[in-house]
């Protein structure tokens, strides 16, 4: 997940990079939750946990001892095909920000080297190597820069499209399906939303194994722009650390928002975990969670899901 303070972002910070090591958490894990045991849960039917590969690139202003690393991180996903998981656009950046030698930060080009899906509860029953990805497509109106081009970073007026849909070489396992999307004129103003992902349960832990939790909390509002959506129990005007927090945390980050009709108990897709507030706003403690509103984006994802390089 991508926090946020002021102005400011907080995103890409050297610290998550390790070199070679186990995968680290550059974005959204779901906080004051539970975790999903049963593969009847729709939570476990739906989604996915992403490990995504990508390597630094030389050009003007990388050094030259960055060019040529590969590093790793997750993010969460959810199935909306069998060889298709929607997810944030932000999870396979093009550029990222850095520190250098002389701790002067730069922009580094990225190349996405693989995207792994995995299915399982927790990496201790997933097999060692995932799903591999065969293509994938970020919404071109997302620039990995925008939060230095907003004025208002934390509720813009402008759509940040942070989406994108990643289409798998085969089939998802058989006891997962595809998720409902929401119909153009659905309504989820006054839902209880549940969030869901392979993100942190503790701020504080960064070697949490990435297990499939869920928590439920309330839709808030839509952001100025009308494309995404705050949720969950916290203060939007003042976000601050809260007792029992409830929330999405690092590794959720294109993780599911789905919404339940309480007339048919039909779940849809609401929303896709994106953002939150900084360390120095309550961080994954502040109970607030901005999602991609994804009745936003029903024309663009049903065009790139009848476009798959599968068919």
């Amino acid at each position: 997940m991508l926090l946020f303070s002021g102005n400011s972002a907080a995103a890409f910070e050297p610290a998550d990079l390790e070199h070679q090591n186990p995968p680290q958490d550059l974005h959204p894990l779901i906080v004051g939750g539970e975790k999903v045991t049963s593969r009847n849960d729709y939570v476990y039917k739906h989604t996915s946990r992403l490990l995504i590969k990508g390597e630094i690139q030389s050009g003007p202003g990388v050094p030259r001892e960055h060019a040529g690393l590969s590093f790793s991180w997750r993010c969460s996903a959810t199935l909306v095909a069998q060889d298709a998981l929607v997810t944030a656009a932000h999870c396979m950046p093009e550029r990222i920000y850095l520190k250098g030698p002389s701790n002067q930060f730069y922009w580094a080009p990225l190349s996405i080297l693989s995207i792994e899906a995995f299915f399982e509860f927790s990496p201790r029953q997933d097999p060692f190597w995932g799903e591999q990805h065969s293509h994938y497509v970020r919404h071109p109106g997302f620039q990995d820069n925008w939060v230095l081009t907003t004025a208002n970073v934390w509720n813009p007026q402008t759509a940040i499209n942070d989406i994108a849909v990643v289409f798998l070489r085969g089939s998802a396992p058989p006891d997962k399906s595809p998720v409902t999307l929401p119909k153009a004129g659905a309504m989820f103003e006054r839902s209880t939303l549940t969030l869901a992902g392979y993100g942190r349960s503790d701020p504080s832990n960064t070697i949490e194994i990435p297990e499939l939790r869920k928590v439920q909390v309330p839709f808030i509002e839509s952001l100025q722009n009308g494309a995404d959506f705050f949720a969950g129990f916290g203060n939007i005007k003042r976000p601050n650390a809260v007792a029992n927090p409830r929330g999405a945390c690092s590794g959720d980050s294109g993780g599911p928002a789905y919404n339940t009709d309480p007339a048919t108990n039909q779940v849809t897709l609401a929303g896709i975990i994106v953002r939150g507030p900084s360390n120095n706003n309550g961080g994954c403690e502040s109970s607030i969670t901005i999602a991609t509103d994804l009745r936003s984006y029903l024309p663009w994802l049903d065009s790139v899901l009848d476009n798959s390089p599968n068919e």
